[in-house]
């Protein structure tokens, strides 16, 4: 994509909705070299350390933890990398569950105390994490649905014990209409 067409992109945007302030931040001249990063790989573009060159994981542990102090909330994202198929523009792992049930059980309890286990070392470096306000809260990275409803309520209630969510917070899961039953529509 050409510099012209990733800026082009960024002025089409539903005029039903507010205009996004990144926008007049992205199309900034100063800032050719990030629009070029992000437009090569959208889903690649988020910044971890080790991404950005001279950008140390304390580096970016420290800025972390500054714009947490600062910041009135945050937007909290978990991760079950469970599909049943690739999406074309998906980069992300994907893990199928084990077709025996008692193993899938296992697996899931598996992923899930890992999800939490990086949630408490992630606090573990920046403490601020669990004192912010969390604005919403996303749990993507696939269908986490595919999650048995007591895994699925487990790794919820250990995010909402964990953080520091208010009334307001929104708390949404990524599923498919193909994982919705009964049970689940329910809870």
């Amino acid at each position: 994509m050409t510099d012209l067409e990733t800026r082009e992109s960024l002025t089409r945007f539903d005029p039903a909705y507010a205009k996004p302030s990144v926008v007049d931040l992205l199309l900034n001249d100063d800032l050719r070299r990030l629009r070029d990063f992000i437009s090569a790989d959208p889903f690649g573009s988020h910044v971890f350390p080790g991404v950005l060159e001279n950008y140390s994981e304390e580096k970016y542990l420290e800025d972390m933890h500054r714009s947490l102090a600062s910041a009135p909330e945050f937007h909290l994202w978990g991760t079950i990398p469970l599909c049943n198929y690739r999406c074309k523009f998906c980069q992300f792992a994907v893990i199928v569950r084990h077709h025996n049930e008692e193993k899938g059980l296992a697996q899931s309890s598996d992923w899930v105390e890992m999800n939490k286990k990086e949630a408490k070392l992630l606090i573990e470096k920046v403490p601020q994490i669990a004192k912010t306000p969390v604005g919403e809260f996303n749990l993507f990275g696939g269908t986490p649905t595919q999650l048995p409803d007591s895994a699925l309520s487990d790794l919820i209630g250990f995010y909402l014990d964990t953080f520091n969510f208010l009334p307001s917070s929104s708390v949404r899961v990524e599923g498919s209409r193909e994982h919705d039953n009964e049970e689940t529509a329910t809870a």
